[in-house]
């Protein structure tokens, strides 16, 4: 009878009891989903930034790259007129490199070498700090730079320059960057040097090769090889065929 009276009896007195529990998880479940709310939106706003500052660092990349390749072409221009002298006797240049080279260069190639040829500024390259039983680098600015190149020309086919005793070494003052692509050449120019074929270094690091009566122009260490390759096989086959 009491499980009857249980089952039949007014159940008010039991649901009072759950109400304010019933309250409470209305209230947090309100609260859960306000939250939800406010995160959905941060995420909302959250990927709007994302895309706009991915844009923004794929404008500042590409204007970086921009920047960056006019530095360089900057640089490569800067270096174009200049003339490194190697191999200087430590102390030669006195206190002016300008006058040094310039009476180097009248007394040793003015006869072979234009009549207005003059630098226009020169200074030591940078390095350790100096000893006297050492060598130093001089870099001289040409002012023309057709001059430069006549220059060059002039004391590669003249032999060696010797100041006093040393032999002075001339190059080209390229930038670092220039020379490593230079460098890269290196074993291509001797395999060229070695079949005695013609060739030269254009601007910035492309060399251009003479064979067979026409000229071929690489942008790579693997091209000229591919194609110095193709030409070793023609040879073998005709072997009266030109290089």
């Amino acid at each position: 009878m009491a499980a009857l009276l249980d089952l039949t009896g007014t159940p008010e007195p039991k649901l009072n009891a759950v109400r304010p529990e019933v309250m409470l998880l209305r209230t947090d479940l309100k609260t859960l989903s306000d939250r939800v709310t406010v995160a959905d939106s941060n995420d909302t706003t959250l990927q709007s930034t994302s895309k706009r500052l991915k844009g923004q660092v794929q404008y500042l990349t590409k204007q970086t790259n921009m920047v960056t390749t006019k530095l360089e072409e900057q640089e490569r221009r800067a270096h174009r007129n200049n003339i490194m002298v190697m191999e200087v006797p430590e102390g030669a240049e006195g206190l002016s490199a300008d006058l040094f080279l310039g009476d180097f260069i009248l007394k040793t190639l003015k006869p072979k070498c234009l009549s207005n040829f003059f630098t226009e500024r020169a200074h030591r390259k940078p390095l350790a700090p100096p000893h006297p039983e050492d060598y130093c680098t001089i870099i001289t600015r040409i002012f023309n730079y057709q001059d430069k190149d006549a220059f060059l020309e002039v004391t590669g086919t003249s032999g060696d320059l010797h100041y006093e005793k040393a032999v002075v070494r001339l190059f080209p003052d390229f930038p670092l960057q220039v020379q490593r692509q230079h460098c890269s050449f290196d074993e291509v120019t001797k395999a060229l040097q070695t079949r005695e074929l013609k060739y030269m270094m254009l601007y910035l690091a492309q060399p251009q090769v003479v064979a067979r009566g026409k000229s071929w122009n690489f942008t790579s260490p693997e091209e000229v090889w591919d194609r110095l390759e193709g030409w070793h096989h023609v040879r073998l086959q005709h072997p009266g065929w030109p290089r």
